[in-house]
């Protein structure tokens, strides 16, 4: 719903104007996907905590106390059982993979967004994330796959490498072309995705700062589901909570975010 609201500014520009065009990719990768998945990475430093995000213990914690319930969602029932009864490497694993695929990914796409082979490299990791998760824990989101698929646009995979035979003649049409003249467009659409980005940090910021001024208690989450959420619906607050870390990553990615949007 986000990106499909963010595309109206962008619309009626996609058959005049390239920078349009190039915006709403980007901003699919800055403002939607790279948010989604890094703020629920840094809710889970939030409330988790650095050592058992390190360690493995609150994916250890998951499959020790699944219930009958939760066990029947399960699709790969003998890995889980199998994970439940050896939980140390298994779950230190998939731990550090979460890592990955919610913190040290999303903050590249957010960075690096304009490059195609690191786009790959997201969207597969997510992708083999969430079919994990159905297969060993039990949460449907295998549906965000199609969502990744359509976001890797692999017919433009196959446009580029059409485009690559005839690169010197395409780099003579650009030397060629005038460049595009900032219009109002242009403007809104700045305006837009400064709008969306602050809304999405601003509760990440909210969260930290009610927790450590004591506002909210350290156990209870702060989510406002919307219009921006938490993300921390899988993030259930113990007592290896940690607002600082939460803090630091929630600051220093705002940092990296900014840098990007000035450079």
């Amino acid at each position: 719903m986000l990106f499909i609201l963010s595309a109206i500014p962008a619309i009626p520009f996609l058959e005049t104007s390239t920078r349009a065009n190039h915006w709403l990719r980007k901003f699919l990768y800055v403002g939607v996907l790279g948010p989604i998945y890094l703020f629920s990475g840094i809710c889970k430093i939030r409330y988790k905590g650095v050592r058992s995000n390190l360690t493995g213990e609150w994916m250890r914690d998951i499959f020790e106390n699944m219930d009958t319930a939760k066990k029947a969602r399960v699709h790969l029932r003998f890995v889980q059982n199998y994970i439940a009864t050896h939980p140390t490497v298994p779950s230190c694993a998939m731990s550090w993979g979460n890592i990955v695929t919610e913190l040290i990914l999303p903050i590249s796409i957010i960075a690096w967004a304009d490059i195609w082979q690191l786009q790959l490299v997201f969207h597969a990791a997510e992708i083999l994330f969430h079919v994990s998760i159905f297969l060993l824990i039990g949460p449907n989101f295998v549906r965000y796959c199609l969502m990744h698929v359509l976001a890797a646009n692999p017919l433009g995979y196959v446009e580029r490498m059409r485009l690559r035979e005839g690169k010197k003649k395409q780099a003579l049409i650009c030397k060629t072309t005038s460049p595009e003249v900032v219009g109002i467009g242009d403007w809104i659409r700045v305006g837009w995705a400064i709008l969306v980005l602050g809304g999405w940090w601003h509760v990440q910021f909210k969260s930290d700062l009610l927790h450590l001024f004591g506002s909210v208690p350290r156990n209870r989450r702060v989510n406002s589901y919307f219009p921006f959420p938490e993300l921390s619906m899988f993030a259930k607050p113990t007592e290896n909570v940690n607002i600082i870390a939460g803090l630091v990553l929630t600051f220093s990615t705002a940092l990296v975010q900014i840098y990007c949007m000035v450079n």
